[in-house]
């Protein structure tokens, strides 16, 4: 679970996002961001939209 938040997250999904998609806290997202040495962007940073969203 941990390497598919890594990468969502590269990919452009947001922290909130990422929480509810595995269905963890928004600081549990983080921490685990932080353990993997991802550095985060900065709020409010372009959100990925899904495809005719």
């Amino acid at each position: 679970m941990e390497e598919y938040i890594v990468a969502q997250y590269r990919l452009g999904r947001s922290l909130r996002e990422l929480a509810e998609l595995t269905d963890r806290s928004f600081s549990s997202v983080r921490n685990i961001l932080d353990r993997h040495g991802v550095q985060r962007r900065a709020a409010g940073a372009v959100v990925l939209r899904e495809p005719g969203a």
